[in-house]
This record gives C-alpha cells, sequence and structure tokens, in this order.
C-alpha cells in the first residue's frame, strides 16, 4: 500500500509531536521547570509519577516508526503498528482526561 498525501502529513506530524512529548517528559522527570514543560500538561491520576516513563515506549516507537514509514514511502505493518500504537496512547490519555477531570 503506497502513501497517500494524508498519510505522509499525518507520519510527519507524528514526529514532533512524540519527540516534544518525549523530550518534555524527561525534563518533567528531571524536575526541570520551564517553558517547554509548563505546556500542555495536566495532572496524570491513573499512573500517578509512572506516567511519563510508561509512555517513553510509546513515543519512542512513534517517532522512529513514523521516520522509518516516511523513509520507505510505504505504510504497511509498521506504519500500521505506529497508528495503533498512537490511537492506543491517545486512548489513554483520554481515559485521563475524561473520567478523572
Amino acid at each position: 500500500m503506497n502513501c497517500k498525501k494524508a498519510f505522509f502529513t499525518l507520519f510527519a506530524l507524528l514526529i514532533p509531536f512524540s519527540l516534544y512529548h518525549l523530550v518534555r517528559d524527561v525534563l518533567q522527570d528531571f524536575h526541570v521547570q520551564n517553558a517547554l514543560t509548563a505546556v500542555f500538561t495536566m495532572d496524570t491520576h491513573w499512573c500517578s509519577r509512572y506516567c511519563n516513563a510508561f509512555t517513553y515506549p510509546f513515543e519512542i516507537f512513534i517517532a522512529l516508526g513514523s521516520g522509518l514509514v516516511l523513509k520507505r514511502k510505504r505504510v504497511g505493518i509498521i506504519g500500521g503498528f505506529v497508528l495503533a500504537v498512537f490511537v492506543l496512547w491517545l486512548m489513554m490519555f483520554l481515559y485521563d482526561y475524561f473520567v478523572f477531570n
């Protein structure tokens, strides 16, 4: 299956999104307070202080997998897994946001 323009755009947007999220989580784990760590943050309830460490593999896989999809110019199995992991991560975020807030 060849990537359409929408897939290229989606995977291209997932790379900076996941890298920003990864850098922000690492800075939060080291208790660095700045504009990068203060933007788009919320209290997490279901995983408390382990949320950042729990999301590291998701963020790394999404960034690397998206880069590989763009390099190969094919969605394939890796692209499907990237999208599935992103949807899983998004569902965890929405669960925490709507259930606990």
